[in-house]
């Protein structure tokens, strides 16, 4: 897309909101990921009108909800130990993604009320970045394994590729939704950046770096887990948490660090090409 708003939750293109869908198991509600079912890569949304959307996946029957008719119902959706508030989309569309998966499963939207920071102990408050943070972010996500922004540079991609020759890695495999381009071209930028991120009429802050999971050694084309652990076993050879992020070892443990998790402090419209403007505090 060439522009959406940065919105409380998460990027809006035209009224559909970043990481606001999700599957659940039906005996547990706890939310489905590729992680365990690879094959959730294959679905594709579209907006088909002002209140529908369509879910396909190539060489099986699509699935379309009107937001405006379906009959929800409020549920709980357990991720990663919140239960999140949410609507159930009804019997339809959990009979179209039980057969697709072939496990008894269900689906929600729009997640709302869940706080980044639910108390002092969540892993996801231990981020010295926001320390001196002058302003109030918004500390809400949807149903983001944490926050709702993840950026991730261009030539932290290339540094990638360039030390693990395994194959060749996209933006796709690490699921940055803003990317960046460094103006000295140098790597991993993002990682260095304590303060406000201006980016066309939306303000930011930079929060803590993303821990990656067995997720990146599934091939996003083929939906095949790769057999030798690759990116994640060479990218624990060069990207464990470093610096003042090694005081938070107890969370990151050995997963190593891709990609910035970024807050919002003000909504606003982001646009390829932007410029992204730190004002360190």
């Amino acid at each position: 897309m060439d522009s959406a708003v940065a919105d409380i939750q998460g990027l809006n293109w035209n009224g559909l909101i970043d990481r606001s869908w999700c599957v659940r198991y039906a005996k547990n509600n706890i939310k489905v990921t590729a992680r365990e079912e690879q094959f959730l890569l294959k679905i594709n949304m579209r907006k088909t009108s002002e209140s529908k959307v369509e879910f396909y996946v190539d060489g099986f029957r699509s699935l379309e909800i009107d937001l405006e008719e379906i009959k929800s119902s409020v549920t709980n959706t357990h991720v990663f130990g919140d239960d999140i508030e949410s609507d159930d989309i009804g019997d339809e569309a959990a009979k179209w993604i039980s057969e697709f998966l072939g496990k008894d499963c269900r689906m929600s939207c729009r997640p709302r009320n869940r706080h980044l920071r639910q108390s002092e102990e969540a892993s996801f408050h231990k981020n010295w970045r926001l320390d001196d943070n002058p302003e109030t972010d918004k500390d809400l996500a949807g149903f983001q394994d944490a926050y709702p922004y993840l950026i991730l540079g261009e030539d932290s991609l290339k540094d990638i590729n360039e030390k693990i020759n395994h194959k060749e890695y996209t933006m796709r495999t690490f699921r940055p939704n803003i990317v960046i381009q460094s103006t000295d071209g140098k790597p991993w930028a993002e990682d260095n950046w304590k303060g406000t991120l201006k980016i066309g009429d939306a303000l930011l802050a930079s929060a803590a770096p993303c821990p990656r999971c067995i997720f990146t050694t599934i091939d996003p084309e083929t939906y095949v887990k790769d057999k030798e652990g690759e990116p994640l076993k060479s990218l624990k050879t060069f990207r464990l948490a470093s610096g003042q992020d090694r005081k938070f070892i107890d969370v990151y443990k050995n997963s190593p660090l891709v990609g910035m998790n970024t807050v919002l402090l003000q909504t606003g419209k982001i646009s390829v090409g932007d410029d992204v403007i730190l004002t360190s505090y």
